[in-house]
């Protein structure tokens, strides 16, 4: 799954560990689903403070 640029936040079913870390089954979503779905774990203003944040430099 690549994009560009590529998502913010996604969620996957299953994490693979070789070498490198490989996610499957993955989708992207929106931020603010997590307060919708889950509030009681996903409070806004955590959300907010995600959104904001820079994404890591990718590795190659």
């Amino acid at each position: 799954m690549k994009s560009d640029p590529p998502d913010k936040m996604v969620i996957y079913y299953e994490l693979v560990q070789t070498t490198k870390e490989y996610m499957r089954s993955c989708m992207p979503i929106q931020a603010k689903w997590l307060s919708e779905v889950a509030p009681h774990f996903h409070k806004k203003k955590d959300i907010d403070e995600m959104e904001e944040k820079k994404m890591p430099k990718a590795r190659r």
